[in-house]
């Protein structure tokens, strides 16, 4: 067994500074807005971005995607990115900040194995064994 893997998501359009300086071993996604990007390009200084054709930008762990609800689809995008098929290990934990937790999303990340859901202060976190991760790959 692996430590965890750690994913934020972050749907604040604000939440621009806040951002830096990031943890080392988490990776961001981040809502684009005119105060996030900015912030975000700050944190890709030092290196090259990569754009990909699904709207989503990825540069030193931080990734902005276009506005849409924390839902399937982003989750879906998440599993792509960091799940089994894209890392070993996978992604394990989530951390979504700008929403508040309630049942249906509690029902929705159990769908993903995420077996344990808790509020934070500024949002919501999940998390998964990396067996569970296995599993949702299968």
């Amino acid at each position: 067994m692996t430590g965890e893997v750690r994913v934020c998501i972050v749907l604040d359009p604000d939440f621009g500074e806040r951002l830096l300086p990031l943890p080392n071993a988490t990776s961001f996604w981040i809502v684009q807005s005119p105060t996030n990007e900015r912030w975000a390009r700050a944190a890709w200084h030092t290196g090259a971005s990569a754009d990909d054709p699904d709207g989503t930008s990825t540069t030193k762990g931080v990734t902005t995607f276009a506005p849409l609800p924390f839902g399937f689809e982003l989750l879906d995008r998440i599993e792509e990115h960091h799940g089994l098929y894209a890392q070993d290990p996978p992604v394990t934990a989530l951390e979504i900040i700008g929403l508040e937790l309630t049942q249906g999303f509690s029902a929705m990340l159990a769908e993903y194995g995420y077996a344990e859901t808790f509020a934070t202060h500024c949002g919501f976190g999940a998390r998964r064994s990396e067996a569970a991760a296995r599993r949702c790959a299968g």
